[in-house]
């Protein structure tokens, strides 16, 4: 695995420097004599602080093969295999891998692979203290943050080791803890008052320090400076109540405003601040709230007064400690299907189900009814893999278990990932792509953040060796507590190692072929907001709800605007009572105002106060806390109001009724009625009840209009008898919400262990405890008859097969006839349940079909989705069959009716849903499952206006597909894709209607013939040429060649190709080409050089990960005054990116260069900097009848304007685009782009050469500038017209010189990029090219 872990040091000026830690994991399989080593392409830099770098190499030996028992560790054994980690040392720089063992006794030594170790700068981490006021600790649970500066900008992937090995302590009474890192350079660190008013300071004191002892900081921070004296007289009406248990409210009415005051118990380590929740006219209601953990005394105290307030009030702690007795273990015939029959002895009424290892399982799965004293009674199934011998676990964490099987082949190997990339489709969804394998049982579960992928997911092979495809969801960069990682288990319970980012993956034998683990894709985009704002920074709420927007300003729009700002604000006072749908509110780049805009609403009503707020720029969560001290001046979303009211609707009265209707049935239920404190009326209200012996919760919603005239509203049912089965019956409410306008959420929830693990305001506050409903039919004390329970009389099925293809989506029918001398309870709906292995089930309720007296037919239609039962089949149950005395039935079905085996097929593709589409057509993504392993097995039809079109695909995955070129339609699309001949199901999407603006003018577009012929590509309305397939350029008369990628210098940021490869017409070609930064200029107002600053000296970093290919150049100018950095990243493959919502198509091998150039000293505000490039080509030349030709033209492509350079060589042209904006002080600029000296060497009768520098004009600016070169070479088909001819040579030879496009770009860190083409005259020998770096500098302005 891959740990990069170092330690640090700071203060007395002086720095401890310790080492980093690399660990790769690394897989060598011996064949043969030593076989062949699996391990990924090339091992990233590791990071050494001082000499040496430590890596782990996993090494999977044959069981012949003995590992050196002196350098390695027995990771597993198989009668087959053994795995073995070594520990391995390097110094800094490139370095050998060896592995030593002995084979038939033979000491053997094997050279692995060539790693790199890395070292950091001294001060790689040297921390600031960034906050520059108190913690005050103004949230209710009493939570402050506090900001450190990592003054070195470095990458996440070397901050988070650090944070994660460091030792932190605080003055007692505190917690600590690293919180979060924001962008790359804030350390967010989290801190909370624990309780009790002797442990609170004035003045807290915390230090970080490293493992050793060798590093430690410590820092003083002020708390509670502004807090003042409490203004409560020494008997302020303090209240206590309990809440939902086991909590208890404390509150204070009063009509001065005071921040003082907390909620404590005397034996818990928590307190809560009391927050103002009602303040009308001066009469203000100050609440908080206590969880008890054991019987406690509350109080209320006051922070920073003299005299403090204490008014402690005792209460006990309803201790609920359910019982569980396991009465019998037993295995099914099916051997690997197991019940486990238990009785569950909890609270009456309580809402809790029992779970197993943490899978829940709500009412009414394996319910079974009750047994004497109300206990409940559970046959729960579980089904394991016929490759377990043993599975453990406990119920409800209560009650342990041990389930024993005897299989012919017990798997006790993990499985092992093998590849995995990740590739972001839109806004925060990616496409995690991964390729496992497991020896016996098969892949399970692949698990990576909070998402699981399954066999639902298989696209390619079979559990045992396959590749999974799912669309994730990512939403934050990685965290010290939370970070990106994929863990494998297989379906007989045995787990892989976390694997972590870097790490060293085996993928094939013969031939050789290593990856790595990726990273968190959010990790790596660099950004910083740069501005925000609100509309509206005091909102007046008094008289309701305001609307407002939200405005941030972002570096790297161009990057991180493919991802949506999501604001989350906490609008109410009591932060752990959420308000209901408030928030979150999501909002995209604006590209006209150059900004984030996010509209959202606040609530009326609200207490007066400064809000709470965080939000998620591209994965970096900015809290309030950090942004008002970026932004003092604009950060604050203020809101005012005089009839601030957060205070939940109550339930101020409840009784309970029943009354007979016949003389064996009964209407019974509740009146309620429900207030407030205020005059905020209530939205709707929801409730439900239970029975002593009937647990299915019966529900109901009332909204104001069900009030009556006396002002309550009712909830009622009727409960039927058969006599004479007959019993008495108890009821009782068990749950109840109530939200008012606003969104403020009352509850109350019936006592059980639920209601530990929320929060929210008591309904029943003032209120004695809920009273029961009591149903006693006939009277009291008259005899009755327990029946016996009711039955399964059968069960059919319809259109199920005997074999399971779970390749696809099944469907089928089931029936069920029941029996009951009672009579069916058709309230209660039977369920039907389909089972996999490792706890997963679906049930689907039944509904009446046929009923009498005594029999009812059910019937259910079953939906089985894909890849569900794919290990080891389906297993059915059938359960909650009631009769009217609520006598349940759990039927043990028959082996043939039980069970289903399964194969697993890889069927069609499957269209799920796809992103919207207007009538004038354009671009469209799809989403589903098994599109194609590449795009090249995959096209994509489109029947619009009766015309069938296979359009474009501009970005592949498969499970999302972009496709573009889709025609215009008023009327519907149909849409299908088609995968090696299996096609899909068809979508069909009703365009959006856009309504013309003005009837379109004819467009006159390049090219002879237009655009390059219909083959090639369509004219469109604006005069532009839209290209179809591998054809590009203005005229679309330039073909798509990929080339291979570049060869970058770690001296500077400069790129070489070296292409040797065949032509479409068959010839082949060999050249190179160079592309690279030269110098910075500043220029006057007559375009004089001032001064210039030749690049010399670079700073050179890796930024590739293992999916992308990237490398970041850094150095200073001008007295080390302007910092310049270059980031060069290369774009092997077709890509569709995103700009302020817009799909935009990237061509494949692109090399892009993006220079940032911080702030500047000009000479005079009339300047302007001009950056120079230099593009060159060498040939061989054995034509000497070549010509050569310059010429420039305009162009508009959507909303950007191009500037083309064309040299055209014979039948061959070359294109320069130049996009005249660029992003100057945060803001898109119109700039210019000026051809500087070219030149065409011809050094002997078969060379020549050909160079261009470009200038790219950059106005006057303060801040910043982010300027985006695009390089392509381009090379139409165009002829030459002779006469146009002014060089001595005629062209180049007949493989051509291929030109060089360079473009500058407003789109921030990664704007549209072009490819690199190739299109050369046929030719029956290979030229030979030579890269040859000439000394520049001096060319005109």
């Amino acid at each position: 695995m891959i740990k990069r872990n170092f330690s640090f040091s700071k203060g007395e000026g002086n720095m401890h420097i310790k080492t980093l830690f690399l660990i790769i994991y690394i897989v060598l399989c011996i064949r043969n004599t030593y076989g062949q080593i699996l391990g990924f392409k090339d091992i990233s830099s590791g990071y050494a602080a001082i000499s040496q770098c430590i890596i782990n190499v996993y090494v999977l030996f044959p069981s012949t093969i003995i590992p050196n028992q002196s350098e390695s560790t027995i990771i597993y054994q198989t009668n087959n295999t053994t795995m073995a980690k070594y520990i391995k040392l390097f110094p800094l720089g490139a370095n050998m891998i060896y592995i030593s063992f002995q084979q038939e006794g033979n000491p053997t030594t094997l050279a692995l692979k060539e790693a790199f170790c890395q070292g950091i700068p001294l001060n790689y981490f040297e921390m600031q203290d960034f906050s520059d006021d108190d913690m005050e600790f103004e949230r209710d649970s009493l939570i402050d943050y506090y900001y450190m500066l990592n003054t070195n900008y470095n990458s996440l992937a070397t901050i988070l080791p650090v944070l994660k090995s460091s030792l932190l302590t605080i003055t007692p009474g505190y917690s600590v803890s690293f919180a979060k890192i924001i962008e790359n350079k804030y350390i967010e660190i989290q801190f909370q008052l624990l309780g009790g008013v002797a442990n609170y300071a004035n003045n807290i004191s915390f230090s970080i320090a490293s493992q050793d002892g060798q590093f430690s900081s410590s820092f003083q921070i002020p708390a509670f400076q502004n807090v003042f004296s409490g203004t409560q007289n020494n008997n302020p009406n303090a209240i206590f109540t309990r809440g939902i248990s086991p909590q208890i409210y404390g509150y204070v009415n009063t009509t001065s405003e005071d921040s003082t005051l907390y909620i404590i118990g005397d034996s818990s380590p928590v307190s809560r601040r009391l927050k103002c929740v009602y303040n009308i006219s001066g009469s203000q209601r100050l609440l908080g709230y206590h969880q008890l953990t054991s019987s406690e005394i509350i109080s209320i105290y006051g922070i920073g007064v003299d005299n403090i307030h204490n008014f402690p009030q005792a209460f006990t702690y309803d201790s609920y400690a359910p019982s569980i007795t396991i009465n019998l273990l037993e295995t099914h015939v099916l051997s690997n299907i197991h019940l486990i029959t238990f009785t569950f002895n909890t609270l009456l009424f309580s809402r809790d189900p029992p779970y197993v290892n943490n899978i829940q399982f709500p009412y009414p799965f394996s319910f079974n009814g009750f047994s004497s004293s109300f206990i409940q009674g559970y046959k729960m199934p579980i089904v394991l893999s016929r490759y377990r011998d043993t599975y453990t676990g406990t119920i409800s964490n209560i009650k342990p278990f041990q389930l024993d099987q005897t299989p012919n082949l017990v798997d006790n190997t993990p499985p092992k990932l093998l590849q995995a990339t990740i590739t972001h489709v839109k806004d925060y969804y990616f496409a995690l792509r991964v390729k496992v394998s497991d020896d016996i049982s098969g892949v399970d579960t692949i698990n990576i953040i909070n998402n699981v992928i399954g066999s639902a997911d298989l696209i390619d092979g079979t559990l045992l060796l396959g590749t999974f495809e799912k669309l994730i969801t990512i939403t934050e960069i990685d965290t010290p507590l939370v970070f990106f990682g994929i863990l494998v288990v297989d379906c007989a319970g045995n787990a892989s190692p976390l694997y972590l980012p870097g790490e060293v993956l085996s993928f094939s034998l013969d031939p050789i072929v290593w990856y790595q683990v990726p990273s968190n894709p959010l990790n790596d985009i660099k950004n910083q907001i740069t501005s925000i704002s609100f509309q509206n920074s005091t909102n007046d709420v008094s008289s309701g709800p305001v609307t407002n927007k939200l405005y941030v300003g972002v570096s790297n729009f161009g990057y991180s605007s493919k991802f949506p700002l999501i604001f989350t604000p906490i609008f109410q006072s009591m932060e752990s009572n959420a308000m209901e749908g408030v928030g979150p509110f999501q909002g995209y780049y604006n590209n006209e105002e150059s900004r984030y805009i996010v509209e959202f609403t606040i609530p009326g009503q609200l207490v007066s106060k400064i809000v709470n707020y965080q939000i998620n720029v591209a994965g970096n969560i900015y809290s309030y806390a950090l942004l008002k001290k970026l932004f003092p001046a604009t950060s604050t979303l203020q809101v005012t109001s005089t009839e601030g009211d957060e205070y939940p609707p109550l339930i101020t009265d409840i009784s309970s009724f029943t009354s007979p209707t016949t003389p064996t049935s009964a209407l019974s239920g509740y009146q309620i009625q429900i207030g407030s404190i205020g005059s905020v009326p209530w939205k709707y209200a929801f409730f439900e009840i239970s029975g002593d012996l009937d647990v299915q919760p019966i529900k109901y919603v009332r909204y104001p209009t069900d009030v009556n005239d006396q002002g309550f509203i009712t909830i009622s049912f009727i409960k039927e008898w058969v006599d004479p089965y007959i019993r008495p019956l108890q009821y009782s409410l068990t749950y109840a919400k109530v939200v008012d306008i606003n969104g403020n959420v009352g509850e109350y929830i019936a006592t059980g262990a639920e209601s530990n693990k929320i929060y929210r305001f008591n309904l029943m506050q003032t209120l004695a405890p809920i009273p029961k409903i009591d149903i006693q039919i006939p009277t009291p004390g008259a005899p009755t008859i327990t029946p016996l329970p009711p039955v399964l009389s059968s069960i059919t099925y319809t259109n199920l097969p005997n074999v399971i293809d779970v390749g696809i989506v099944n469907s089928f029918n089931v029936k069920i006839e029941t029996y009951s001398i009672t009579g069916i309870s058709i309230s209660h709906s039977p369920v039907f349940t389909i089972h996999d292995i490792n706890g997963r089930y679906i049930q689907f309720p039944m509904s009446t079909f046929l009923y009498n007296d005594t029999n009812v037919s059910f019937i259910a239609f079953i939906t089985v989705p894909i890849g569900f039962g794919a290990a080891e089949g389906i297993y059915f149950t059938v359960n909650n069959i009631v009769d009217n005395y609520l006598n349940v039935a759990y039927s043990i079905l028959s082996p043939e009716d039980a069970y289903r085996p399964t194969i697993y097929n890889m069927a069609a593709p499957f269209i799920q849903s796809s992103s919207s589409i207007t009538t004038n057509g354009g671009i469209l993504t799809l989403y589903g499952n098994r599109f194609g392993l590449d795009a090249s097995t995959t096209s994509v039809y489109v029947k619009a206006m009766n015309i069938l079109t296979k359009v474009p695909i501009s970005f592949f995955t498969s499970v999302a597909v972009a496709v573009y070129n889709i025609p215009p339609s008023t009327s519907l699309y149909q849409i299908y894709v088609v995968v090696n001949s299996k096609t899909s199901n068809t979508l069909n999407l009703n365009p959006i209607y856009v309504q013309p603006t003005q009837t379109p003018k004819p467009a006159t577009c390049p090219g002879t013939p237009v655009c390059g012929g219909p083959d090639n590509g369509v004219c469109t309305d604006s005069g532009v040429c839209q290209c179809k397939g591998s054809w590009t350029g203005p005229s679309c008369l330039s073909q798509q060649i990929t080339i291979p990628q570049p060869n970058v210098s770690t001296t500077d940021p400069s790129a070489e190709t070296t292409v040797n490869g065949t032509l479409p017409d068959g010839s082949q070609i060999s050249f190179r080409n160079l592309i690279s930064v030269v110098e910075l200029r500043e220029l006057n107002f007559k375009n004089e050089i001032q001064r210039n600053f030749t690049f010399t000296q670079w700073l050179f970093t890796n930024t590739s990960t293992s999916s992308t290919t990237s490398y970041l150049y850094a150095t200073s100018i001008d007295n080390n005054s302007t910092n310049v950095t270059v980031s060069v990243q290369w774009y092997p493959t077709e890509t569709t990116i995103t700009f302020a919502n817009e799909e935009i198509r990237m061509l494949p091998s692109t090399m892009k260069y993006t220079i940032d150039i911080s702030a500047f000293d000009f000479q005079s505000s009339t300047n302007r900097l001009q950056l120079v490039m230099n593009a060159q080509t060498i040939s061989d030349n054995t034509d000497t009848d070549s010509c050569v030709t310059r010429a420039t033209n305009n162009q508009q492509d959507s909303d950007l304007t191009y500037e083309y350079f064309k040299l055209q060589i014979d039948n061959h042209s070359l294109y320069g685009r130049f996009i005249k904006r660029a992003l100057v002080d945060f803001r898109p600029t119109a700039i210019s782009n000026t051809p500087l000296g070219s030149t065409t060497n011809d050094n002997n009768s078969d060379k020549i050469e050909s160079q261009q520098l470009i200038g790219i004009n950059i106005p006057y600016y303060r801040n910043n500038v982010v300027i985006d070169p695009d390089f392509s070479v381009l090379v139409d088909n165009t002829p030459i017209d002779d006469s146009n001819c002014p060089s001595s040579k005629k062209g180049l030879s007949k493989s051509q010189l291929a030109g060089i496009i360079i473009a500058s770009s407003i789109f921030g860190i990664f704007v549209i990029l072009l490819s690199i083409y190739i299109i050369m005259k046929k030719t029956n020998s290979a030229v030979q090219f030579r890269y040859k770096l000439r000394k520049l500098g001096k060319f005109s302005a």
